[in-house]
């Protein structure tokens, strides 16, 4: 077992492709993966982190850990109170420059206390926090 990883964690969990109207290239559609996996421990090249299709819709964070309960993962959606300390990942909405142009496009970020990268959102849509 690599960190809290049980052996084939993502096994039989299908993504989903999430709507791309800026055209953001794939290379940056990874944020979710990246939060994921950092907060599970899960190093780049893992099984896990390969599976993790890029820009996957907000429906699939919540199916995610409705379907794997043995991530130990609880889903926090949009208005839910989460304290700032908590440790998760936050996704919603931010600004960023995509091909030239500002536009508010999808974004997940993770960190040990969620209070240190809600900021940098526009509108939070919900909180994934590991299980007490």
């Amino acid at each position: 077992m690599i960190n809290d990883r049980p052996a084939g964690a993502l096994t039989g969990f299908k993504w989903n492709q999430g709507d791309n109207p800026y055209g953001i290239p794939t290379a940056q559609q990874f944020c979710f993966r990246d939060a994921l996996c950092t907060m599970k421990g899960w190093p780049p090249g893992l099984d896990e982190w390969l599976s993790i299709q890029p820009g996957p819709p907000e429906t699939d964070l919540e199916r995610l850990v409705r379907e794997k309960p043995e991530l130990g993962l609880e889903f926090h959606g949009e208005g839910e109170h989460v304290s700032g300390e908590t440790e998760g990942i936050v996704f919603g909405t931010k600004w960023a420059m995509v091909l030239g142009s500002l536009k508010e496009v999808g974004h997940a970020a993770y960190s040990k206390r969620i209070g240190e990268v809600a900021d940098q959102f526009t509108h939070i849509r919900g909180v994934i926090s590991r299980k007490p």
